[in-house]
């Protein structure tokens, strides 16, 4: 269930406002706007919404042939922390799809399970996008991981405060370009790398490899 979607579509998604899309007990996914195309070559662009108050994802964006520009956005979680249904997350962009994340204003996102899943502000899913993605001038705040890229992103001057981790650079996460971002007061880690739960074909678990990060401004993180 989603606010608002677009299935194979192009076109521009401005100034729409989802609240409270929610099904008792959070027991399904519910998405503030989809976008997918997996047929035809669309672009779309969301910019200058209010999404609040969901069960899965603010904004969730797949498919080989899509090319999504998110910009300028408010994403606010549900009140207080949600699970174990669903886990909450502000932006997600997979399955080989192309486009940007800019100009965002991300929080409120957290997830009641411990040690098991962890809400993020903005997500490269599996492995699975295009590469070069830029992730730029966001601001992410009070979520459990602010940014969680998958491979080939390119992440440059947001601001990421007040959360659990900055920047997390798991499931085998490679290549991403980290440069120029504030990174500060978050609770656990200013940048993250991990090498849980990226298990291989060859049953084999991997470390993050091949990030570059520069001019990051970090400090006060715990």
């Amino acid at each position: 269930m989603a606010g608002g979607r677009t299935g194979e579509g192009a076109g521009k998604v401005q100034n729409v406002p989802v609240q409270s899309i929610k099904t008792t007990g959070d027991t399904e996914r519910t998405n503030g706007i989809d976008l997918s195309a997996a047929v035809n070559p669309v672009t779309v662009e969301v910019l200058n919404s209010r999404i609040t108050d969901f069960s899965r994802d603010g904004i969730t964006a797949d498919g080989l042939k899509l090319t999504a520009n998110i910009h300028d956005n408010i994403i606010t979680g549900p009140a207080g922390a949600t699970g174990p249904a669903q886990v909450p997350n502000g932006i997600v962009f997979r399955d080989k799809l192309s486009g940007s994340i800019s100009h965002n204003t991300i929080k409120s996102l957290h997830y009641n399970v411990a040690s098991s899943w962890r809400s993020t502000g903005i997500m490269g899913f599996a492995n699975t996008v295009q590469p070069g993605i830029v992730i730029e001038n966001n601001d992410v705040s009070d979520v459990d991981d602010a940014i969680n890229p998958s491979n080939d992103f390119i992440l440059r001057t947001n601001i990421l405060h007040g959360n659990g981790s900055g920047v997390v650079l798991g499931m085998g996460a490679a290549r991403n370009q980290i440069t120029n971002n504030t990174i500060t007061c978050n609770f656990l880690d200013g940048i993250k790398i991990t090498g849980a739960s990226n298990a291989t074909l060859d049953g084999r678990h991997h470390s993050s490899r091949g990030n570059y990060q520069s001019s990051n401004r970090t400090y006060d993180n715990y």
